[in-house]
């Protein structure tokens, strides 16, 4: 439910600086003053930049199937920046799009009843397709490879050891960024969170329970 996804805000652009903002507006509502920041792919790159822009509000950091940048290579370059060239034409549409989608999210509590994975599909189906190439737009922008060695809140990494989305060394390159990562890998690709979540979510929840044990360790 973040900006241009499910339920979230309609906004007149997208922009990961602005889902941080939005993340840590929810604090601020709910009387939250630090919480452990988890992401998930794009989301990976929302808490990075949450921490950057917010790090007073940030205790730790769990990143999964993510990395510090999404343009490497020269063909996910071209990918990239054609993308963005289309995206000037068609983001009025893709907006409009993506309202329309909005007006017709079925509530999740309707769906939560059909087991976890039909929940997730359900939760993926409320965000437009229309919002993928603005979004993956923007992401083409994000590196945190000259900042992100400076993180200092107890950090962990979840890979996906068979993602060809997000590249594995990628992943890894980025536990390996941040000084004392807690680094665990899943063996299945980039949709593991729905489809391989029962050997993902173990190690997910075992990477948290870490670094939430680091970060009171170092407080103590």
């Amino acid at each position: 439910d973040q900006r241009w996804h499910g339920r979230g805000i309609r906004s007149e652009k997208f922009s990961l600086n602005d889902c941080a903002d939005d993340a840590a507006a929810v604090l601020d509502a709910l009387g939250i003053d630090k919480a452990f920041v988890a992401g998930y792919s794009m989301g990976g790159a929302n808490a990075q930049v949450m921490w950057r822009r917010h790090p007073e509000r940030v205790a730790g950091l769990i990143l999964c199937s993510t990395a510090s940048h999404w343009e490497g290579h020269l063909g996910e370059r071209v990918f990239f920046r054609s993308l963005r060239v289309l995206n000037i034409g068609l983001f009025s549409i893709a907006a409009n799009k993506v309202a329309h989608q909005g007006e017709k999210v079925i509530p999740a509590d309707e769906v939560a009843m059909d087991g976890l994975r039909q929940w997730l599909l359900a939760e993926l189906r409320t965000t437009s397709p229309w919002s993928i190439p603005v979004v993956m737009g923007e992401l083409s922008r994000f590196d945190s490879t000259k900042w992100i060695g400076g993180v200092d809140v107890p950090t962990g990494v979840l890979v996906t050891g068979k993602d060809h989305t997000i590249p594995t060394d990628r992943q890894r390159s980025l536990g390996a960024a941040v000084p004392g990562t807690i680094v665990r890998e899943s063996p299945g690709g980039h949709t593991s969170l729905i489809f391989d979540v029962k050997n993902w979510k173990p190690l997910f929840l075992e990477l948290v329970d870490d670094v939430v044990a680091q970060a009171y360790d170092e407080a103590a």
